[in-house]
């Protein structure tokens, strides 16, 4: 889009040429000239010489004299047309005005002084400043060739370029070239000579340099220095070279001065972003890789497993995502460590961001009917317990009505290697005294609904299913072992609401509407429990903080199964409120479910916990979310989690949570973030974690962000952690970024 308002800028219009005959004025204007046949028209005060050959404008008691053409207009101080040749030379100063013209409101543009040959499609300036935020351009001359004056094929090659990336001041990202062209179509920039700075400083220089477009800058830096007790002073940069859209790649280079120096490999990509002219890629595709390897030096002790951290450690980190022809989709996560505190210890932004790795491939083709898909999920990570698919093909029938019934039908067909190997994380797997799990297994799924609904705000629907599932490397008998489990049910839901109007000015309420959900949901799985001894138990129970599926389709414990009847009660609530722009609002969300059930599973009761999620937001500056898990035989808290943000514009935001569990691990914990905009410059972060197991401030972090200029933000801070595993104590950072992105 720059690039657009920059060419306009040089050419002073060249698209529709000046001077041909559409050209004409928008509205009337004082001391405006009406414009003969073929020719431009101007404002001013305006002479004609003798042989009527040359127009001279002149600045009259309106201002500077004005050449006005389609969506623009040029100002001078004196504009001299000749009407044979069909040239213009205006002189002085000489601004352009593109406000008219759509895209272009905004731009600056001062030229000293240019000529155009309408003839010729050629524009000529002297020194030329020029621009729309990012990109300012500066150059000695300017020369503008158009093909024609319909099609958008103009090149433009300037002399003496210094080009900046936000306008130019403290610190800001600049090029400078002997020469520079751009060609519209191609939406391309080439030059020569080219010496990139940042500030006065100049960092880099390329004999010669294409770019696609003036929209970003040729680099993207990300620079972040501090210490920390373990590692003593460090200094992390990631940079991207972004001369192409779509293709990034980039370097990542850090220094430690206990450990030594890191360095890898970085790509970004994105075809979702096509050149100009063009339409969405076939094949779109967008991901992320960062690699990072380093001889670590420094004292690296044991990880939460007992094994001893290695010298030589790594990261790969891979994020994809492509679609083909709109139709078939590939989703790619790689997450490789050489041990479970690569990330944490050396890019920590990258750890905050996946905690817990996932690798796997998947395609996946959908139709209206029915998806086909192949999943594989690998285990790079010895130190972490994975139930590999190696792979697994799979295709899920879509609910479809059966002729005109009213029975749907749905189901699906897999089939998958599976394995599992023991790790640091699980050193004994369950049913077996080997180290390792594996089988072939066939598991299908064909169930039947009926939707009835004898009142509009009433629908119940009856389900019935069967899954059958071999395994092709059974234990405790022959290899082979398949077996077969039902369902029975039902769905059922109804409907209700109320309306009140009751309006509050302060809460911003205009009327009230409560939307009421009851649900019930009923299976009994027969059959379930069936050569419990014989199944590999790969595909395991495992527990959620959340109600679980209960649908025999949805469930995962493939291997692990039980005779189940469970009832599950459910009341959903959710108040409303008209939006001031469009729409409703919601003031306050309240969902209970308690599940009442009859299993041989060990260890688990006829209740389970009774769920209960709410969420709060009475106004768009204040908002309150709450999660809780209570033991319905002894009322304990097993868990509560909740947030509280309250927002003031863009000046602060303050956020209060809590985290309680009790049952499946012992996590008592209480955080405060706040955050406040001194002024355009300057903010302020802090961050307090505290343990109320241990009674102690478990992190604490104070940070001040500063804007350099228009091009920088720099953030420092100063935190303390105790406690932890591999960062106890006392570290500060000054992270750069550019503001660019």
């Amino acid at each position: 889009m720059y690039t657009r308002w920059l060419l306009a800028a040089a050419c002073l219009a060249v698209t529709g040429p000046a001077f041909a005959q559409e050209a004409a004025p928008a509205a009337p204007t004082p001391a405006r000239a009406a414009p003969e046949p073929n020719q431009p028209a101007f404002s001013g005060a305006l002479s004609v010489s003798g042989d009527k050959r040359t127009i001279v404008a002149i600045p009259d008691e309106y201002g500077n004299p004005t050449l006005f053409m389609p969506g623009a207009q040029l100002e001078a101080q004196r504009i001299i047309y000749d009407k044979q040749d069909r040239k213009a030379t205006a002189e002085g100063e000489v601004k352009v005005d593109l406000s008219r013209r759509e895209g272009f409101a905004g731009l600056r543009a001062v030229a000293d002084g240019a000529e155009y040959r309408a003839d010729l499609r050629r524009l000529d300036t002297g020194y030329v400043r020029l621009g729309h935020p990012p990109v300012y351009v500066e150059a000695g001359k300017v020369t503008v060739e158009t093909a024609t004056a319909k099609v958008d094929t103009s090149r433009a090659s300037l002399d003496r370029v210094r080009l900046y990336y936000n306008e130019p001041d403290l610190g800001v990202i600049s090029a400078s070239a002997t020469k520079v062209s751009y060609d519209t179509a191609s939406d391309t920039l080439s030059a020569k000579e080219v010496t990139f700075r940042i500030g006065p400083v100049p960092v880099f220089y390329l004999p010669s340099y294409t770019q696609e477009g003036l929209d970003i800058p040729p680099i993207d830096p990300e620079i972040i220095a501090g210490s920390t007790n373990r590692y003593g002073p460090f200094l992390q940069t990631t940079t991207f070279y972004t001369a192409s859209k779509r293709w990034q790649p980039g370097l990542l280079l850090d220094g430690y001065g206990k450990a030594g120096v890191l360095a890898g490999p970085a790509f970004r990509y994105d075809t979702l972003k096509p050149a100009s002219g063009e339409t969405t890629s076939y094949n779109a595709m967008k991901g992320d890789l960062r690699v990072g390897f380093i001889s670590d030096h420094s004292d690296r002790g044991t990880d939460q497993f007992g094994n001893a951290i290695p010298e030589f450690r790594h990261f790969v980190e891979w994020q994809h995502k492509q679609t083909i022809a709109d139709t078939v989709e590939i989703t790619n996560s790689l997450h490789w460590w050489s041990d479970p505190l690569a990330t944490r210890d050396l890019r920590r932004r990258l750890f905050n961001e996946n905690q817990q790795p996932d690798n796997f491939l998947e395609i996946v083709y959908p139709d209206r009917d029915f998806y086909a898909s192949a999943f594989v999920r690998h285990a790079p990570n010895e130190f972490q317990d994975v139930n590999q698919r190696l792979p697994e093909v799979r295709f899920d029938l879509n609910p479809r009505e059966i002729s005109d019934t009213r029975i749907y039908q749905r189901g699906h067909i897999s089939i998958a290697y599976l394995r599992e190997e023991a790790s640091d994380e699980l050193t004994a797997l369950p049913g077996t005294f080997d180290d390792t799990l594996a089988t072939p297994r066939i598991d299908a799924y064909y169930g039947l609904t009926r939707p009835v609904t004898p009142d509009p705000a009433f629908a119940i629907t009856p389900v019935a299913g069967v899954r059958s599932t071999t395994w092709f490397d059974a234990i405790n008998g022959d290899p082979t072992y398949s077996r077969l489990a039902g369902q029975v049910g039902f769905d059922a839901q109804a409907v209700a609401n109320g309306k009140w109007d009751y309006d509050n000015t302060v809460w911003e309420i205009r009327g009230l509407r409560h939307l009421l959900r009851p649900l019930v949901q009923y299976r009994y799985l027969p059959g379930a429990t069936e050569g419990a001894s014989r199944i590999p138990q790969i595909d395991r129970w495992s527990f959620l903080t959340a109600p679980p599926p209960i649908d025999l389709q949805q469930r995962r414990d493939t291997d692990e199964l039980h005779e189940t009847q469970i009832l599950r009660l459910g009341l959903e609530n959710l108040f409303q409120t008209r939006d001031t722009e469009y729409g409703s609002r919601d003031l306050l969300g309240l969902d209970i479910y308690q599940d009442i059930r009859e299993t041989d599973r060990p260890g688990e009761r006829t209740l389970s916990d009774t769920y209960i999620r709410q969420k709060f937001t009475p106004a768009y500056w204040l908002e309150f979310e709450m999660y809780e898990r209570i033991s319905p035989y002894t009322g304990k808290l097993n868990e509560l989690s909740t947030q509280t943000t309250i927002t003031d514009g863009d000046r602060w935001k303050l956020r209060f949570g809590t985290q309680h569990v009790s049952d499946v691990a012992r996590i008592d914990q209480l955080l405060l973030g706040w955050e406040y905009r001194i002024d355009s410059q300057y903010a302020l972060r802090t961050l307090w974690r505290f343990d109320a197991d241990s009674g102690t401030l478990a992190e604490q972090s104070y940070g001040v962000v500063q804007q350099l200029g228009h091009s920088w933000q720099l953030e420092y801070s100063i935190g303390h952690s105790r406690n932890a595993r591999t960062d106890s104590g006392t570290r500060f950072s000054v992270h750069l970024r550019l503001n660019t992105f």
